[in-house]
């Protein structure tokens, strides 16, 4: 379990985040001050090595953050403890975990975080070896990239598609996911998104 990974859920959540509304507004204040101490907390115990402890901290923090109506944040909470979980091996845990977070962002219509989300559940499926549901997520994830019009989250969708397909011996299958792929490089418009994309995507049409 990468401790850089809790650490980058816990900078994300002491900042608002550019997609919050006037419905949900991002919490400030003492209100916050519970949830947050929770979370470092849970923190502390994973450069301890007391996974337990810190499981328990992050589901505090998540409970603190959805009484309080902050989806996005209880989601990330939720996320730190499918880490953690990881870390430890109980894959189970770890699905129940992240689909709790993938709801939330649901529910807080945060599109793009939740197929950012279902992208990374599908590596995790890919990596247990469970390739039907690691499928199941990618085409979760890439329909809501084509439902936000994200042209970068569609590629790089496409290629964890071929990469997966490649891994299998589908050859034919894993060409056409990365012309497909190919076809949205030119969307995309910041330089060195672009020249990093095209380079993944021109690897996998010739392997």
């Amino acid at each position: 379990m990468a401790l850089h990974q809790i650490q980058g859920l816990l900078e994300g959540l002491t900042k608002p985040h550019p997609a919050n509304t006037a419905s949900e507004p991002p919490l400030k204040g003492p209100d916050r001050r519970p949830e947050m101490l929770a979370l470092h907390d849970g923190l502390h115990q994973c450069v301890t090595g007391d996974m337990t402890v810190a499981i328990e901290s992050f589901q505090r923090a998540y409970i603190l953050y959805k009484q309080a109506g902050d989806k996005r944040s209880a989601s990330l909470a939720q996320q730190a403890v499918g880490l953690c979980l990881d870390g430890i091996q109980k894959p189970d845990e770890v699905r129940t975990a992240y689909k709790k977070a993938i709801r939330l962002l649901h529910l807080a219509v945060m599109p793009e975080e939740a197929a950012r989300l279902l992208s990374k559940l599908a590596h995790y499926e890919f990596s247990q070896g469970t390739i039907r549901e690691a499928v199941r997520y990618l085409d979760a994830a890439l329909g809501l990239y084509r439902e936000i019009v994200n042209p970068v989250g569609q590629i790089e969708t496409l290629c964890q598609y071929a990469a997966l397909e490649l891994d299998g011996g589908l050859r034919n299958q894993a060409h056409d996911h990365a012309c497909e792929a190919l076809g949205l490089v030119d969307r995309v418009d910041d330089v060195n998104t672009y020249e990093k994309l095209r380079d993944r995507v021109d690897r996998l049409m010739v392997a």
